[in-house]
């Protein structure tokens, strides 16, 4: 899971777990710039993405299975959309001057739901709420709509095998202007210099993984998470999914979705750095992927 803007991903700074579901970094906004989200997962099942801001729901998306979904904004008729972009927050007559904290970043959280999907064409009004900017202080940034521009509206209709008050996995962005993130040490003082021309893996939160981080996984010990191999040339990654006989067609029955006692060990060529979620053998938790980890 990822967020761009102007085709450069975004740099995530202090990236934290909570418990084996939960992951919270920061990352720098410029208002007046759009935004993508992007995802994608080496899981089986389908996922649906829900993004929220405030409590309130901004869009959703899908997700196909070991393929990559992205979402650039919220659809606004049958075949136009509008962007999603960082703005800052308009409170006429505030004291700009006022000390900001860690707390008064924007924030969106991304809930990702297993689903079964059946497609339709259709399209429905967005149900999200404006969002509330009375409590937000002057200089903080939110997520807004920007320009309209031409699509076609896909909808599908999925059912979740996730208790919707328990989703598979949430990742949490906060987000603010990167002086304020520097101020506040989120921004190490010696990447506050970066260029424009660095990767957007280079620089903030990148580091080699050690030989000691770096191991090999085995079917007899299932990895909660998955570290790169040591091997300098060629590079490859380990990790462990469920053996099917062939590809038979997913029913009704949960339960009945895969064998989770069938593990393999497959060994795949090293990717660009990005970030991933599997699963573990309880076929619930998450794991996350980063070359920097």
């Amino acid at each position: 899971m990822w967020l761009e803007s102007l085709d450069k991903r975004l740099h995530e700074y202090r990236i934290t777990g909570d418990g084996e579901r939960t992951v919270t970094c920061f990352v720098a906004s410029e208002a007046g710039q759009a935004l993508t989200i992007n995802m994608e997962h080496l899981l089986r099942r389908d996922l649906v993405l829900i993004c929220c801001q405030e409590n309130q729901v901004l869009c959703s998306g899908f997700s196909e299975s070991m393929e990559l979904g992205q979402i650039r904004g919220v659809c606004t008729s049958k075949n136009t959309s509008r962007s999603l972009e960082f703005a800052v927050v308009p409170q006429p007559g505030a004291n700009e001057s006022e000390e900001l904290n860690l707390d008064d970043c924007g924030s969106l959280t991304i809930h990702l739901r297993r689903v079964k999907d059946s497609w339709k064409e259709c399209y429905r009004e967005p149900q999200s709420q404006p969002v509330d900017l009375q409590c937000r202080k002057a200089g903080t940034h939110y997520i807004t709509l920007g320009e309209e521009y031409q699509t076609r509206t896909l909808f599908q209709a999925a059912r979740h095998f996730d208790h919707q008050e328990a989703p598979f996995a949430t990742f949490v962005f906060k987000f603010g202007p990167r002086e304020f993130l520097e101020a506040k040490g989120i921004i190490p003082e010696t990447e506050a210099d970066l260029t424009s021309e660095q990767g957007p893996f280079e620089g903030a939160g990148y580091r080699e993984p050690s030989c000691d981080e770096a191991c090999s996984v085995t079917p007899d010990d299932p990895p909660k998470r998955v570290r790169f191999s040591a091997s300098p040339e060629p590079q490859y990654f380990e990790v462990l999914s469920p053996v099917s006989s062939d590809d038979e067609e997913d029913t009704d029955d949960e339960e009945s979705d895969e064998d989770e006692n069938d593990w393999s060990l497959k060994k795949l060529p090293h990717p660009e750095p990005q970030s991933y979620i599997g699963h573990s053998e309880d076929g619930l938790a998450i794991m996350v992927v980063n070359y920097w980890w």
